[in-house]
C-alpha cells in the first residue's frame, strides 16, 4: 500500500500543473502525463496489474465509505458495526469479493486514500 500511495502522490503532480507557457500548438499533455504515469509507476516498483487491482479495490472501498458518510447519519457509516447498521457502510460485498485483508488494509490508509480520492475529483472538476 505504502507504493501505491507513493505512486498516486506522485501522479498527482504532472496533472495538477497547467501547461506549459509557449509550448507549441499540437503539443500533447495525454502523451505526458501517459509518460509520467509510467514512470511513477515504475519508480514505486508495482506492476500495471498491480496498480489496476489495488485501485479498483480502493475505488470500491473509498468510494463506498464516502458515499456512507454522505448519505448515513453519524454512528451509521463506519463499517463493521454489525445488524444495526447500513449494508452501504458493512462493506460486504467488497470483503467477499477482495477479501478482509485487502479491505482492512484499506481501511488503514483511508484518510490518506480519501484525501488522493479527493484530489482527483477536484482534479476532474477544473
Amino acid at each position: 500500500m505504502d507504493a501505491f500511495l507513493r505512486y498516486r502522490r506522485e501522479r498527482l503532480k504532472p496533472l495538477s500543473e497547467p501547461a506549459r507557457p509557449g509550448a507549441p500548438a499540437g503539443d500533447s499533455r495525454l502523451l505526458d502525463d501517459a509518460i509520467a504515469e509510467e514512470a511513477a509507476r515504475q519508480r514505486a516498483g508495482l506492476s500495471l496489474a498491480e496498480v489496476e487491482t489495488i485501485h479498483q479495490i480502493v475505488q470500491r472501498v473509498i468510494g463506498k465509505r464516502v458515499l456512507a458518510r454522505e448519505l448515513l447519519p453519524p454512528g451509521l457509516d463506519n463499517p463493521g458495526i454489525g445488524d444495526g447498521g447500513s449494508q452501504l457502510a458493512a462493506l460486504d460485498a467488497e470483503r467477499a469479493r477482495f477479501g478482509d485483508a485487502s479491505v482492512d488494509l484499506v481501511l488503514q490508509r483511508e484518510e490518506e486514500l480519501t484525501a488522493l480520492w479527493n484530489a482527483d475529483l477536484a482534479r476532474l472538476a477544473r
